[in-house]
């Protein structure tokens, strides 16, 4: 949240709009802007913390995002900025190529929120250049690391944790121990890490894949972004529930913290 502070003192930038009706009234008042902006940047940067959980897995996902974000702004003509998320990118991609598979170097925390702040801040720009480019948008780019943050808040308010208490009952976690363990039971464990990191990290091809062709458009940006959500909690709570549930129905029936402790 200090470099969010930094960067918009440097910058004068901080976000305008958030594409919620009611809303982006507010974010006309400075102090509301840039109050939220270094939220924002705070809450982008600690969700990269959090799933950099295996090998390749944050170089994965950042990569793929900052790919997704200078897409987006090349379609816009802002060559400076695509130029910037490229650049980013290919950082990004010479550390995975040292992190995957071998893990020969980690990111640790100044790594991950580097590129957290990194992400978050290529967002604001793509959002305060580009008047037409939805905020959910830049949202969607980054939807699975934002969802895990969240997700991951939620279960330790639920078992009564401080929600920065770390555990092993990530996204990332349960499909290593559910599915890549049984696949690659022949495998190391240094293997199974590394595939899983890859995995999951992938997932962010379909958010900046769809990203890049609704950017313009506030409903379809947020449909999707919602929509992507709600299956990533979906498949979070058939590797808990081991069944098939509504993602509503797991967020909001109380008993959900007996069955994240039964996985324990």
């Amino acid at each position: 949240m200090a470099s969010g502070l930094l960067a918009w003192w440097i910058s004068g930038y901080s976000l305008t709009r958030v594409d919620v009706w009611g809303m982006d009234s507010l974010f006309q008042f400075t102090m509301v802007s840039a109050l939220f902006t270094f939220f924002a940047v705070g809450g982008v940067a600690n969700s990269i913390n959090i799933i950099d959980g295996f090998n390749g897995l944050a170089g994965t996902a950042s990569t793929l995002a900052f790919v997704g974000y200078a897409l987006i702004a090349w379609q816009w003509g802002d060559a400076p900025l695509a130029s910037v998320a490229l650049v980013l990118a290919a950082c990004a991609l010479r550390f995975f190529w040292v992190n995957w598979p071998l893990g020969k170097i980690f990111l640790g925390d100044g790594g991950s929120y580097f590129i957290g702040f990194s992400l978050a801040w290529v967002a604001v720009l793509l959002i305060e250049h580009n008047q037409g480019v939805s905020a959910f948008a830049a949202l969607l780019v980054c939807v699975h690391p934002v969802t895990e943050a969240l997700l991951s808040i939620f279960r330790r308010m639920i078992k009564k944790m401080n929600p920065g208490h770390p555990d092993r009952l990530h996204f990332h976690s349960l499909v290593k121990q559910r599915y890549v363990r049984r696949w690659f039971a022949n495998t190391t464990t240094n293997v199974r890490n590394s595939i899983t990191g890859l995995l999951v990290g992938s997932m962010t091809l379909t958010a900046i894949a769809l990203a890049s062709l609704v950017h313009s458009s506030v409903w379809l940006s947020a449909t999707i972004f919602a929509g992507l959500s709600l299956g990533y909690v979906a498949i979070y709570a058939r590797m808990v529930r081991y069944k098939w549930c509504s993602p509503i129905q797991f967020l909001l029936f109380r008993p959900t913290g007996h069955y994240i402790r039964r996985v324990v």
